[in-house]
């Protein structure tokens, strides 16, 4: 566990063959194998469900015990550096903790289904909150602090993957609290729980608060000698606290720590959320070319990996792929391919049924618009994408809508609107307002000149 939370993941992969080894278990050696594992217990658990019959472990042997305790440490542990095979020791837990009975066990077997479900998208959230509900209720019964928080943690992250922002902060709040009053040995869940926080921070727009928190947490992993949250904390959209303030060096200094800590051996999940910083970096450069060039090379390389199927970072890649074309568009003589690009990359967005996915896909459209000198329809999608940033709260994105419908307004109205959204992004401590929004918005450049 240590050695894969800490980010070695080369020797953390050769001790967990070590450990399943002396219990008689096995770790699938190809990534088809991890797949067919995945699927095949995917399948069992289906059918045979999740109703359990309550054993004490006195009732028990020993050695199923630790069976299922290793399920749960491999499939917590390993989820960044190989998540399907991740995934496929969770429902293996999931299974041998059903059977066994032991309340504890089960619930924290169930809880890890709810991130499970969330993972798939809103099209499940019917399911993912009726395992919440069941589990909350285990928690409630067996009255163990732990069980409490965990069910809240993998709630927060759950609500997070299936676009329920405002959702996700609120019960990570509970969770952090629950895990840092009540609970001692919960370092992974504490960090994870925290880098999960600033993820909703920077999605709601909340970006004095995520600059605060991130600070906190530097200083905190320093403190501690915790280098998985050293590294988490520098990387993916933790990584932008450092744009909010205008240092893009700075963010790439941290960026640089980071991939140093991790070695040779650089884990699925965390390589492409090394890209996505990266890729924000070169973004709020102006620097549009790097950005869509690497997002292309390493696209083929995440897919085999896999982590595609979480919908939640597929549409991340895809929105941020979005983003540095159509940012792109604006330099080429024939900027048409990498319109039409984006336009479908929109309606993928789309078809997602996240929230800020789908609005996301009206700002993409706009700038497309935009660029097309189209400004009737470019207004059009732009108020478009405000109201539905507005009603996820996703302040950010709202005030960048409203500072692009400013620019293409260049009248008394709209100057009151920029001042309006420049207010805002200050106030959350955003030192440069107008690169900060080609960050979150690129591609409408030169619009209003146009116009």
């Amino acid at each position: 566990e240590q050695l894969l939370r800490s980010g070695r993941f080369g020797e953390g992969i050769d001790a967990v063959r070590e450990v399943l080894t002396s219990v008689g278990m096995r770790f699938p050696e190809t990534p088809l194998g991890a797949l067919l594992t995945l699927l095949w217990n995917m399948i069992v658990v289906r059918l045979r469900g999740r109703g359990w019959v309550a054993r004490d472990s006195s009732q028990l042997s020993q050695e199923e015990l630790r069976r299922i305790d290793v399920c749960w440490s491999v499939s917590a542990t390993l989820v960044i550096a190989d998540p399907i095979r991740a995934m496929a020791f969770q429902k293996q837990h999931v299974l041998r903790a059903l059977a066994a009975g032991e309340p504890y066990r089960v619930c924290l077997a169930l809880a890890t289904e709810i991130v499970a479900s969330g993972r798939r998208g809103p099209r499940h959230r019917r399911a993912t909150d009726a395992l919440y509900d069941a589990t909350t209720k285990l928690a409630a019964r067996i009255d163990n602090p732990h069980a409490r928080a965990f069910v809240l943690f993998t709630t927060g992250m759950a609500r997070f993957l299936d676009g329920r922002t405002r959702s996700a902060r609120e019960v990570l709040d509970e969770a952090i609290a629950r895990l840092r009053d009540g609970c001692t040995g919960v370092a992974w869940e504490l960090a994870t729980s925290e880098v999960f926080y600033t993820w909703c921070l920077w999605r709601l727009g909340s970006l004095r608060d995520m600059v605060a928190r991130v600070s906190l947490l530097m200083q905190e992993s320093a403190e501690r000698g915790d280098l998985g949250l050293g590294i988490n904390v520098r990387v993916g959209l933790s990584n932008a606290a450092w744009l909010v303030v205008d240092d893009p060096d700075r963010a790439l200094a941290e960026l640089t720590v980071a991939v140093t800590r991790l070695g040779g051996h650089v884990a699925p999940l965390v390589a492409y959320y090394e890209v996505m910083a990266r890729v924000n970096v070169e973004l709020y450069r102006g620097q549009s070319v790097d950005a869509y060039q690497l997002l292309t090379e390493r696209e083929p390389i995440f897919r085999r990996s896999r982590i595609f199927q979480v919908l939640n970072v597929r549409a991340e890649f895809r929105h941020l792929h979005a983003r540095a074309a159509i940012a792109r568009a604006e330099r080429l003589s024939d900027p048409e391919p990498l319109r039409r690009f984006t336009l479908r990359t929109a309606l993928e967005l789309e078809r997602t049924r996240l929230p800020w996915a789908m609005a996301s896909a009206e700002l993409l459209r706009a700038a497309v618009h935009a660029q097309r000198g189209e400004h009737a329809t470019a207004t059009r999608r732009l108020r478009a994408a405000h109201a539905a940033f507005e009603a996820e709260s996703m302040r950010g994105y709202a005030a960048a809508c409203q500072w692009l419908l400013a620019e293409l307004d260049d009248g008394a109205d709209g100057a009151e609107a920029k001042g309006a959204a420049e207010r805002y992004l200050r106030e959350q401590q955003v030192k440069n307002p107008p690169r900060f929004i080609a960050l979150l918005a690129p591609g409408f450049a030169g619009a209003a000149s146009a116009r």
